[in-house]
């Protein structure tokens, strides 16, 4: 069993030198079977660009705003929001303010 403190992997997260560059970065903080967590920082302007997961994803804000567009739809997700997404679904990610989320895959 292992316990995560996200707040402050997040705040870790954000003295990073790739997310000015990049306009994000993230961390796989767990991995079990098929299953992995990843926690991603968006700087503000920040976006992922338009790809696909390998298996179902969910996307869990735990800090700021994060857009999520998927094929179909668009979702502006606050602090405390989810969205899931099917695999194979070609989606981009994006924050207007800067945000952290916690991505979910089940490949």
């Amino acid at each position: 069993m292992r316990c995560f403190n996200l707040r402050e992997q997040a705040r870790t997260l954000r003295s990073h030198r790739d997310l000015e560059e990049k306009g994000y970065v993230m961390e796989v903080i767990h991995r079990q079977g098929g299953m992995r967590l990843v926690l991603v920082v968006l700087s503000p302007g920040g976006v992922i660009p338009r790809h696909v997961a390998p298996g179902d994803i969910t996307i869990h804000v735990l800090e700021g705003d994060v857009t999520v567009r998927g094929e179909e739809a668009a979702w502006q997700l606050a602090e405390g929001e989810l969205v899931a997404l099917r695999a194979g679904e070609s989606h981009a990610v994006g924050s207007g303010a800067g945000g952290a989320f916690l991505l979910t895959i089940n490949a």
